[in-house]
């Protein structure tokens, strides 16, 4: 379109010196054919770049694609979020049992008021951390009863049971001690028999600490921040 656009202009100079007559047609004509250069490259890339993709007679049908990143700082495009969080309503609805069962106990915890029974300063350390929390994070965002995110905000649920998050006891309604020391209701029975973790490792804490929930997680300055103090009482 560029070049004929010249052409046409050229004809004009030719008949009439249409150019030559007016300065703002003869600065579009300067600049048509310095444009020209580059379109004609980019138009030889296109052209290159289809050839490429044509298709022989006995090739198969093909196709390309690339994934393009999106920062997570973007905000939701407000429509779309409105779909998924009525999504999510709904499928904490379907989640809900008709009548709710009693609390259900787990076979090797105790809970966070047992372990407190002989741990008092630790269980009121615990108490002003976002593990005794956890669970209420889900549930200010309508997320209370959405099985693919219960098992890191509370003790005891793994992965493969997590239904019975559902209903657990109150005090595992929590990221409690048990969460990273390990189950503790034979610990105590007999604490010198069945030891637990005295200090857990960073695969504990990575098993939900993972970079699709917490890029930003750093072992040792968030234990530091926790801040957990040892021995009784």
């Amino acid at each position: 379109r560029t070049r004929q656009q010249i052409v046409n202009f050229d004809r004009q100079e030719k008949a009439s010196g249409y150019l030559s007559k007016n300065p703002a047609a003869k600065q579009a004509y300067e600049f048509l054919k310095g444009q020209l250069p580059d379109q004609e490259k980019k138009l030889a890339a296109l052209r290159k770049n289809v050839e490429s993709m044509k298709i022989g007679p006995r090739e198969k049908a093909r196709y390309g694609n690339r994934f393009i990143d999106l920062e997570k700082s973007r905000p939701d495009q407000p429509e779309v979020l409105a779909i998924v969080e009525k999504t999510k309503q709904q499928a904490n609805l379907a989640a809900r049992p008709a009548a709710p069962g009693p609390a259900r106990e787990q076979p090797s915890y105790a809970g966070w008021r047992a372990c407190a029974t002989c741990h008092q300063r630790q269980a009121d350390n615990w108490e002003k951390s976002r593990h005794a929390g956890a669970l209420g994070t889900l549930t200010a965002k309508g997320q209370g009863r959405n099985l693919d995110c219960i098992p890191c905000h509370v003790t005891s649920v793994l992965t493969g049971n997590e239904p019975e998050a559902l209903s657990l006891a109150a005090d595992l309604q929590q990221v409690g001690c048990e969460a990273c020391h390990g189950p503790g209701k034979q610990h105590i029975i007999d604490p010198a028999k069945w030891p637990l973790t005295r200090n857990p490792g960073e695969e504990i804490c990575r098993r939900c600490h993972r970079p699709e929930h917490d890029d930003g997680f750093e072992f040792k300055s968030k234990l530091d921040r926790l801040g957990c103090p040892a021995g009784l009482h």
